[in-house]
């Protein structure tokens, strides 16, 4: 089977991302964020706009173009809580451990499933989201629609839940976000702590 190619893409695939992260839990306060999978960085900055200035936000992807572009912009409108890093969270998440109050993971999980991703992804994951912390997952419902990946390799909520149990991630909500589209929140426990 070909590998699923990660995009890298910068369409921003949200009409209303403020609405959507609110919805999420995104609220004022001094959190850190890991956007994994960042592409424009437009849930980044998003999500920054949410928390306020003492927040800070690592985007990382693997596409240097992508992470150029986005650098540029922070650069040129003096933003200084977020730091666009290329990185793939395969392999790495170059940042110290248990030191990241949320993770949002955008249109990327599919991607990390289809290509077998998944357990490096979320051990990467785990060393740096403090127990307790937040996962926030967007993604596309299982169907055929105008754009995104193709329906064969699209993960539903339950299945999401299903993959992410095992890593210490409880299900905390869902709601769909128009009709292409859902959000889920996990919670990670300790996986100290199997009945938590």
């Amino acid at each position: 089977m070909k590998k699923h190619e990660h995009s890298g893409n910068l369409r921003k695939t949200l009409e209303n991302p403020k609405e959507v992260l609110s919805k999420a839990g995104f609220e004022k306060g001094d959190f850190t964020l890991l956007d994994i999978g960042t592409g424009s960085g437009y849930l980044s900055l998003t999500a920054a706009e949410i928390m306020g200035n003492t927040s800070t936000v690592y985007a990382i992807d693997s596409h240097e173009e992508t992470i150029e572009i986005l650098d540029s912009y922070l650069s040129e409108k003096e933003i200084k809580n977020i730091f666009a890093i290329k990185a793939d969270a395969v392999n790495e998440i170059p940042i110290k451990r248990d030191s990241v109050d949320i993770c949002l993971m955008s249109n990327v999980v599919h991607g990390f499933a289809a290509n077998k991703e998944t357990e490096k992804v979320l051990q990467n994951l785990n060393a740096v989201l403090k127990d307790d912390g937040k996962l926030i997952v967007i993604d596309f419902n299982k169907k055929d629609t105008s754009f995104g990946p193709p329906s064969e390799i699209r993960i539903d909520p339950d299945q999401l839940e299903d993959i992410l149990e095992p890593y210490g991630y409880s299900l905390v909500s869902n709601f769909d976000i128009g009709v292409n589209q859902y959000c889920a929140v996990f919670r990670k426990r300790s996986l100290q702590c199997k009945w938590c």
